[in-house]
């Protein structure tokens, strides 16, 4: 049996693996939200790269 969900929560750094997997949930469910932690990484540039790539996919 399979099923279908409608919502998909992505934890979203926007490097370049969680980006893959928030345009394929885009796909895949109707509503998609993201989350992401700033727990002082160096990645900081990643996080804020974050919107406009959203905005983009």
């Amino acid at each position: 049996m399979q099923r279908h969900r409608k919502n998909a929560l992505i934890l979203f750094s926007g490097r370049q693996d969680s980006t893959t997997c928030l345009a394929w949930a885009f796909e895949k469910f109707e509503r998609v939200e993201t989350i992401c932690f700033d727990c002082g990484q160096r990645h900081r540039m990643e996080l804020d790269a974050r919107p406009p790539l959203r905005e983009r996919i």
